[in-house]
């Protein structure tokens, strides 16, 4: 009996050193959680104001710590929610870029970025013609370092600097404009007093001899004489622009791999020197898979301008772009 107390004495003796560690342990965890959980409080709080002008950094670091899988992944996700170049540091092209850092001769990246980059092409150029210059400017930078050698980012470049610098420039004055008009009315009416003593006679004559009224219509022959003089302008001879040079589009490579056909019809303006420009889709079926493509290859046809009276002048033309297998 003896050697049963003493065991449950020692027993007791080596429970109560276990049991203070466990309270221990227990309330070191609750201070920890406790500091945690106001830390957090307290960055959420700080994060309120800056939240916007940080979140691409913080973007950056999210994509840098992806694996190569996660990055594939989010691309294929971003592309399913129209996400190609925007927002930033949270595209299609940004996850396939950071792919392709890791593994430069990864044929699905490489095929992935060739594929979207007509489409991408486009999309910078929608934000050129919404007056998004900023945007416009980084979704360029981003397309060249997809590809730095495409040449419709000289395209891109070039309309980016012209829409700018058409934002930047003050518009007419109204009174400049209206000044043409004042002058003539100026002289309209600076040349109707010298009318007016001509005809201001034959009223008394009428009132004193109505039966005699040769002199009022005296004038109105002279003007019906005068009326049939100027249609003998020449005619304007017009002669339409002629194209010279054709560049056939390239079919874009998803729609070939699933057998689509279609068309474009691409309405542009033929300048005087017989270049493309302001090229823009007018209908397409179906829509956005071959515009782009039919775009890039529009912009480098050539044409003998327009004549005007011999003379060479702009010209706006549409023309239908086809794509058969």
């Amino acid at each position: 009996m003896s050697d049963l107390c003493r065991i449950r004495r020692m027993r007791g003796r080596a429970a109560f050193p276990l049991l203070s560690l466990l309270v221990i342990a227990l309330a070191a965890a609750g201070v920890l959680t406790h500091r945690w959980m106001q830390r957090k409080a307290a960055e959420r709080a700080a994060s309120k104001g800056p939240a916007v002008a940080s979140s691409a950094p913080r973007q950056e670091v999210a994509v840098t710590a992806m694996g190569h899988a996660q990055l594939l992944a989010a691309a294929r996700r971003a592309l399913a929610e129209h996400r190609l170049l925007a927002p930033e540091g949270d595209n299609a092209f940004a996850y396939y870029l950071e792919a392709r850092k890791r593994q430069p001769h990864n044929r699905v990246v490489s095929s992935a970025l060739r594929e979207l980059f007509p489409f991408a092409v486009e999309s910078a150029e929608q934000s050129i013609n919404a007056g998004r210059f900023d945007e416009a400017e980084r979704e360029i930078a981003l397309l060249d370092r997809a590809d730095p050698t495409n040449y419709s980012l000289n395209i891109l470049r070039a309309k980016l600097d012209a829409q700018r610098k058409l934002a930047q420039t003050p518009p007419p004055a109204a009174h400049g404009r209206s000044k043409p008009e004042g002058s003539r009315v100026a002289t309209t009416t600076a040349t109707a007093p010298s009318d007016a003593p001509s005809q201001t006679p034959p009223p008394p004559a009428q009132a004193s001899a109505p039966a005699v009224e040769p002199k009022p219509a005296a004038p109105a022959p002279q003007m019906a004489q005068a009326a049939p003089v100027a249609p003998t302008e020449a005619p304007v001879q017009r002669t339409p622009p002629l194209l010279l040079r054709r560049v056939q589009p390239a079919y874009p490579v998803a729609a070939r791999r699933a057998h689509r056909q279609g068309w474009v019809d691409v309405g542009y303006t033929v300048d005087a020197e017989g270049h493309v420009v302001d090229a823009h889709v007018v209908a397409a079926r179906p829509r956005h898979i071959f515009d782009v493509a039919a775009l890039n290859a529009v912009r480098y046809w050539e044409y003998k301008p327009a004549l005007r009276d011999g003379k060479a002048v702009a010209q706006a033309v549409q023309s239908r772009i086809l794509f058969h297998l």
